[in-house]
């Protein structure tokens, strides 16, 4: 099963990759982007478009990852308490 899975996920990867080529090939065309407070230099509409999508990707996963690395941090502070708790309660349950 986990086979099947890195499988699908390389063809998925694959497909992306034909796509972004295939979409770069296609729009060529020069433009010059505009964003309002700052203006970026005249590149192709497939480069500010795969740049996009490829950048937005990247943040989302760091997003990602600092959202997990705080959950973890969390569940190890929630652990620790209680493990206090439980040898609290069983020191009083012992007396």
């Amino acid at each position: 099963m986990k086979w099947i899975k890195g499988l699908l996920t390389l063809v998925a990867l694959f497909l992306v990759c034909i796509w972004g080529i295939l979409f770069a090939s296609e729009n060529v065309q020069p433009v010059a982007s505009n964003l309002v407070i700052w203006q970026l230099p005249e590149a192709s509409v497939s480069i500010w478009v795969v740049g996009g999508f490829a950048l937005g990707g990247m943040l989302g996963l760091v997003m990602g990852l600092v959202m997990i690395t705080k959950l973890k941090a969390q569940k190890l502070k929630v652990n620790r308490d209680l493990a206090q708790c439980q040898k609290e309660l069983a020191t009083l349950r012992s007396s």
